[in-house]
C-alpha cells in the first residue's frame, strides 16, 4: 500500500491490514456482511480511506457497510463540519451521530 500517515490509529497500512484480517476471519465463519464504524475526526481521514479501499478490494466475497462516525463530535475539533463534508463526499454508506454526543464542558466529579 505505501500510504502511511503516522503511527497507530492513523497508519493506513496497519488499519487496512487489521481490517482485512478481520474480514477474512468473518467470511471464513460464514459472515457475508460487516458494518464498520469508522472515525472521521482525523484531519487526513486515514481510517476512512483505508476502509473504503478495503470495501472495494473485498466486494466480491463480503459486503462492508461503512458508517462515518465523528468519534470526538463534529464541533470538538478544528474544521469539524468541513471535515465531515469531505468524509461524506468520499461516499461512506451512512453517517452516524448521537444527540448526546455534543460538546460539553468538563465534568467535575465528586471527590
Amino acid at each position: 500500500m505505501g500510504r502511511t500517515q503516522g503511527k497507530g490509529l492513523n497508519d493506513f497500512d496497519e488499519i487496512y491490514r487489521n481490517a482485512l484480517v478481520a474480514a477474512r476471519s468473518e467470511a471464513a465463519n460464514g459472515t457475508g456482511f460487516i458494518r464498520s464504524h469508522t472515525d472521521v475526526t482525523d484531519p487526513d481521514l486515514t481510517a476512512l480511506k483505508a476502509i473504503l479501499q478495503l470495501r472495494e478490494d473485498v466486494k466480491d466475497w463480503i459486503e462492508i457497510q461503512i458508517v462515518a462516525f465523528p468519534q470526538n463530535t463534529v464541533l470538538s475539533f478544528r474544521d469539524g463540519p468541513q471535515l465531515l463534508e469531505q468524509a461524506l463526499e468520499m461516499e461512506p454508506t451512512l453517517l452516524a451521530a448521537s444527540r448526546t454526543m455534543r460538546a460539553r464542558p468538563k465534568t467535575v466529579w465528586p471527590r
